[in-house]
């Protein structure tokens, strides 16, 4: 199991304006107690110490979601991946979802996930954006960020995700 790092470090994540709206419209789909999520595309610098977000996806019309589990559209996915790499060279670079029950931390289920698409691709290190309903709900989620390597889990750093 790799080594996790709850405190923040050094790596942190740029996410625009317009990647933030759309993350929060779709994350509020949310209120029916199932989770929901998509991909994150960008870019990473060669250290792994700062990512940059360009867009997010959605789940895709044949995704799985329910109040425990998410599972994104992989064909719906890789066709946005496809689309943002022509426009501007973006890469896949990780995946963002809810849980709207908590707790506020990757479960063993993600973590997997994560650890398995590392085993699989060209990709040293994953960038995972967690949200749940915050204070005031779906309306202000509370947001964590995760760097998931193959040798540990870290928090990340977000800059501009959901601020206000």
């Amino acid at each position: 199991m790799p080594h996790l790092r709850p405190e923040w470090d050094s790596v942190t994540v740029l996410v625009p304006r317009h990647v933030e709206r759309m993350i929060r419209r779709e994350a509020a789909r949310s209120e029916d107690g199932k989770e929901t999520g998509g991909i994150l595309l960008g870019f990473e610098d060669p250290d792994g110490v700062n990512y940059w977000v360009t867009q997010a996806g959605g789940p895709g019309p044949n995704a799985v979601r329910s109040p425990v589990r998410f599972v994104r559209d992989l064909g719906h996915a890789k066709t946005l991946a496809a689309k943002a790499y022509e426009v501007d060279g973006s890469l896949w670079i990780g995946d963002w979802h809810t849980h709207p029950g908590g707790p506020p931390r990757l479960s063993s289920t993600d973590l997997n996930s994560y650890r398995k698409v590392l085993a699989t691709s060209d990709m040293h290190s994953f960038l995972a954006i967690l949200l749940l309903p915050g204070v005031e709900g779906w309306r202000r989620p509370l947001v964590t960020g995760w760097q998931i390597t193959p040798r540990e889990v870290r928090s990340v750093q977000l800059l501009d995700l959901l601020s206000t």
